[in-house]
């Protein structure tokens, strides 16, 4: 691999221009949520996509599902960024999320353009699973508790709890 490769590639590009602080702090966000799974290949990274103005960030591990969304003023986009790349993209931004980002991105590999870096990876080559349609549209009972009570609760859980799924079901009488 040679640093001019993703330049000189001649399939077509998207290209488009973002904020840090419109991008890292949401990847930063949901990049720990990814599987680790590598029979899963398509939910080994995070899902970005733009629509309409409001930009999707999505990892899950199959178990817990992270989802931020933000709104980002640039064309319609989406591509799945590998977790690995999404951590050492993050520990490159700066602190102050002022700079610009220009992503470019084609079928095989994104390159990510700031502050005199310039991150070149190569996309995950999967589609991810459609999370929209495994969260309900509305939620037909709210809760409300004491966030120290539910805390001290949850902390007796490993006690009673399934050691095996890790699974936790409650039960609202």
């Amino acid at each position: 691999f040679y640093a001019n490769y993703y330049e000189e590639r001649e399939s077509e590009k998207v290209e488009f221009m973002v904020k840090e602080s419109q991008f890292f702090p949401q990847l930063k966000n949901v990049f720990g949520f990814c599987t680790k799974n590598e029979m899963m290949a398509n939910m080994l990274g995070v899902s970005v996509e733009n629509k309409e103005a409001i930009c999707s960030f999505v990892a899950t591990d199959s178990h817990i599902i992270k989802v931020v969304k933000e709104k980002i003023k640039a064309i319609d986009f989406s591509f799945l960024l590998p977790a690995i790349a999404a951590e050492k993209l993050c520990k490159l931004a700066s602190k102050e999320l002022e700079r610009d980002i220009h992503i470019s991105y084609d079928s095989e590999y994104i390159s990510f353009s700031f502050g005199g870096i310039q991150f070149v990876c190569k996309l995950i080559e999967e589609t991810y699973p459609d999370y929209e349609k495994v969260l309900p549209a509305e939620h037909l009972i709210s809760i409300t508790t004491s966030r120290h009570d539910l805390l001290q609760c949850l902390k007796r859980v490993p006690i009673f709890g399934n050691r095996t799924s890790n699974k936790l079901e409650i039960e609202i009488a």
